[in-house]
């Protein structure tokens, strides 16, 4: 049982390390946004009465539209660093061969499930057990360690 609590709190841990870095490189990215759209509307143009005038003329109405194209980058290199981490930190899952045809990942709080094959409610404290996401199939960790026994009902 310490092996499970461990586990599971190890899991909750890498999870809100992931939720941690994803929400500060969302601030950032705003962040950085906003700077690029205020810069936008103060950027300092030149008139031609201006003494200091250099011949920038149809530079001037580039700028903006390249200001612009910085906050497609800066989107697009917010979502692939998200899904970045996310491929990163991705469950790997575990096939049973005979049994199920996905993979199945571990999960927790699962309160008013059961499982599938021996038709039990999953039970207290953590309410835990093999989740398919494809196709919401359930698996108790109990039945989970019968899978490799040739009697077992499942197989």
């Amino acid at each position: 049982m310490d092996e499970k609590k461990k586990y599971i709190s190890e899991m909750q841990r890498a999870e809100n390390i992931k939720l941690i870095i994803t929400y500060t490189t969302f601030a950032i990215a705003f962040a950085m946004c906003m700077y690029i759209g205020v810069k936008t509307v103060v950027f300092k143009t030149y008139t031609k009465e201006d003494p200091n005038h250099p011949d920038v003329e149809p530079v001037k109405t580039g700028i903006g539209y390249l200001l612009g194209v910085g906050i497609i980058f800066i989107n697009l290199e917010f979502f692939l660093l998200r899904d970045y981490v996310d491929s990163l930190t991705k469950e790997p899952g575990v096939f049973v061969k005979g049994l199920h045809p996905h993979p199945l990942y571990f999960e927790i709080d699962l309160v008013l499930h059961g499982c599938d094959l021996c038709q039990e409610r999953l039970k207290k404290p953590y309410y835990e057990a093999y989740r398919c996401r494809t196709c919401d199939f359930d698996m108790c960790s109990r039945c989970f360690k019968r899978k490799d026994n040739k009697d077992f009902k499942g197989m």
